[in-house]
């Protein structure tokens, strides 16, 4: 056990009612029963240039990052755009997320850091009590990789979670903010269908900019997000502050969880998540440090996972 209380670990259940599979299924507020293109394996990955209200997709984002970073430093504003091939590393590590809680469906983000376990924001499980220190877990999480305009192949269901209680139980006074990511187990082996993403924590401070992946649901200047289709977002570092990073970034309600990537030799690395955004602003977004506290709970999490 942590000396510091917001260090310990909570670890929860997800044992899913009967019938949640159908709940889980049924149209989504908001989003029209019917494409005006047609949803098969071949069209789902260029839909988003085809729906109007889209931006034109990316094709190689990761090749072609050096003139997007330029491009981002000189304008200093988000460039924001569909992702063509979700099975294209590194987002085919990268899903939607749903999470049931009482009957109601809270959409997501969620990517895969090992076999079988998946990160996701806090805020997307454990719903916040009126009273402080009091909330609810989900009932039931679901993970759906590749997920282009519906389901590409496999589902999975997470089974168990973990999380600190800096962010369940915060201290009077503290920002959960902090410790918004949990680690979820899931009802079977991914890494095949998938691969996993790599992460960087502890040691020098990203600076940026950072590639956000996620699926926003919320329509926002140009863009008629649906929470349909992947999206990236490549911002500058706006703020440093604490255990905070503030960065730009153009996704919107529903890429909750979903990672951060910031260029380093090895490749793209997550250095942070899609956590929160300041009130009245779509262009900018906050992820917690990925510091030493975020390594313990992943190594817990496997440790528990795998019974070493």
């Amino acid at each position: 056990m942590s000396d510091n209380p917001a260090l310990e670990i909570e670890t929860f259940p997800l044992d899913p009612p009967p019938g949640y599979e159908r709940a889980s299924d049924l149209p989504e507020p908001g989003t029209p029963s019917f494409w005006a293109v047609p949803v098969d394996a071949e069209s789902a990955t260029h839909a988003p240039q085809a729906l109007e209200g889209h931006k034109r997709a990316l094709d190689g984002p990761v090749e072609d990052w050096l003139d997007r970073r330029l491009s981002v430093i000189a304008s200093g504003e988000p460039l924001t755009e569909a992702v063509a091939d979700v099975r294209a590393a590194p987002f085919s590590a990268v899903g939607r997320l749903v999470a049931g809680t009482d009957g109601n469906l809270r959409y997501c983000t969620a990517w895969v850091v090992a076999e079988s376990l998946v990160v996701t924001a806090a805020h997307c499980v454990f719903i916040r009590g009126s009273v402080p220190g009091r909330g609810e877990f989900a009932d039931w999480v679901r993970f759906d990789p590749h997920y282009q305009a519906g389901p590409q192949g496999p589902r999975y269901r997470a089974v168990r979670g973990h999380v600190y209680r800096g962010y369940t139980r915060p201290a009077p006074g503290r920002r959960p903010s902090r410790y918004d990511y949990v680690m979820l187990e899931l009802d079977g082996p991914i890494v095949a269908h998938t691969g996993a993403l790599t992460v960087q924590a502890g040691g020098n401070r990203p600076r940026g900019p950072f590639m956000a992946v996620g699926y926003p649901r919320v329509p926002s200047g140009p863009f008629r997000f649906d929470g349909q289709f992947m999206y990236v977002s490549t911002g500058p570092l706006r703020r440093d502050y604490y255990a905070l990073l503030e960065a730009g970034n153009g996704l919107t309600e529903g890429s909750s969880g979903g990672p951060w990537f910031s260029l380093t030799d090895a490749g793209p690395l997550v250095v942070g998540l899609n956590s929160t955004k300041p009130v009245d602003s779509d262009a900018v977004t906050v992820t917690p440090v990925f510091d030493e506290a975020f390594i313990a709970l992943l190594s817990h999490s496997l440790a528990v996972m795998t019974g070493a």
